[in-house]
């Protein structure tokens, strides 16, 4: 059984436990790299990076409903952590970063263990299944949040 997250029309949908049922975002969450930009649907992931219980997370958005938000996987599943509207566009051009609603940079801020995945790791993660790596290498970049 799923309940909405705001209205039917939203297009996200996740189950009482917060896990995405939505198969779209569901997709993009295990597939799509933050370099592959928007699907057709609007879609698109921006930062990875592995929160302090070793679990990899990931900031979204949803340009055509107007959210943004950040997903942590365990058990298999993507579990919503934080959810906010996205800033209505005012014509400046900005990077994709940028648009991510200050409440989900805040809980990016207070999950995130060490720093953000570079392409190669968050690549790497992807094939993997966004299962540890079994040598224990961090799949971390050098780059800290917001740089």
């Amino acid at each position: 059984m799923t309940a909405p997250i705001a209205d039917r029309d939203a297009g996200l949908t996740l189950r009482p436990d917060r896990t995405v049922a939505d198969a779209g975002l569901q997709r993009v969450l295990d597939r799509r790299l933050a370099s592959d930009g928007a699907d057709a649907q609007g879609l698109s992931v921006g930062l990875t990076f592995q929160d302090v219980d070793g679990r990899w997370c990931r900031t979204f958005q949803s340009e055509r409903d107007g959210w943004g938000g950040l997903a942590c996987r365990a058990d298999e599943a993507w579990t919503v952590t934080a959810l906010a509207a996205l800033a209505p566009p005012d014509g400046e051009v900005r990077m994709a970063s940028s648009e991510t609603p200050p409440a989900v940079l805040a809980a990016v801020d207070e999950s995130i263990a060490g720093t953000t995945a570079d392409a190669v790791a968050e690549a790497r993660a992807r094939d993997r299944g966004w299962r540890p790596d079994p040598n224990g290498d961090s799949a971390n970049s050098e780059a800290p949040v917001g740089s």
